[in-house]
């Protein structure tokens, strides 16, 4: 049964036993690690979306098979962009979570470094490109054949969008890209506060697209290789979150 306080001051002896109680205190703490080291999912929802919306939005033909766009476009598979377009959509979403819960982290365990502070700045501009990449695959879902505005879009505009999404859901990524790179100082050293080997993973995953970039153009790899580094640097902070 339930007894209510007759005064304030038997509310405050309440309050009292509650917070001197150690197995309250433990039960407490221990949501609050719980909650803690949950968000750091997001960042591997994140990754695991961003991969699936990436791959599923490339063209799987070259001008060399299918000379002709207009005929290429009229025959792409609406479902493939349809599952880019919400796959897409929850990347950019856990993007936004993950980086909302980034912030609080940095500012905890990492203050006054000025390359982890970057880190979810870096992951906003992701986020940003990916609700673009997104909308642009789901054009495709809506107007190609079977969509729900089939015929209602000249084929020159789907070609356009077809163009776009050779590397538009791809270059996006190199927003996480530089956070990979301003993570590296927090896998190394005495006050590193990220795990060792993320720092390995971390190296390739970066210097791949990086290399590839400035010795032939390629615009497009992070969007391969970062969803990868994402899901490893989840995986990490829910080791190092609490």
């Amino acid at each position: 049964m339930t007894t209510i306080p007759d005064s304030p001051a038997d509310t405050d002896r309440s309050l009292d036993r509650i917070f001197d109680d150690p197995d309250s205190n433990i039960a407490w703490a221990s949501s609050e690690d719980a909650r803690r080291t949950r968000w750091p999912w997001w960042v591997v929802a994140a990754g695991v979306t961003g991969l699936v919306s990436t791959l599923t939005s490339m063209g799987a033909t070259t001008a060399e098979e299918d000379p002709d766009p207009l005929v290429v476009v009229e025959n792409l598979p609406r479902f493939q962009y349809h599952i880019s377009f919400v796959f897409g959509l929850a990347c950019a979403a856990a993007l936004v979570v993950a980086v909302t819960a980034l912030r609080p982290w940095v500012e905890r365990r990492a203050p006054g470094r000025l390359g982890a502070g970057v880190i979810p700045n870096a992951l906003s501009i992701t986020a940003t490109l990916a609700v673009i990449s997104a909308c642009m695959a789901g054009s495709l879902a809506l107007y190609l054949p079977g969509g729900l505005d089939d015929g209602t879009m000249w084929v020159e505009g789907l070609a356009a969008s077809y163009y776009f999404l050779d590397f538009g859901a791809l270059v996006g990524w190199w927003g996480a890209a530089l956070a990979a790179a301003c993570a590296l100082p927090l896998s190394f050293g005495e006050e590193r506060v990220l795990p060792r080997w993320l720092g390995v993973i971390t190296v390739p995953l970066v210097a791949i697209p990086v290399l590839a970039a400035a010795a032939t153009g390629l615009p497009g790899l992070p969007g391969l290789t970062m969803p990868i580094w994402m899901v490893a640097f989840g995986a990490a902070l829910t080791r190092r979150a609490a």
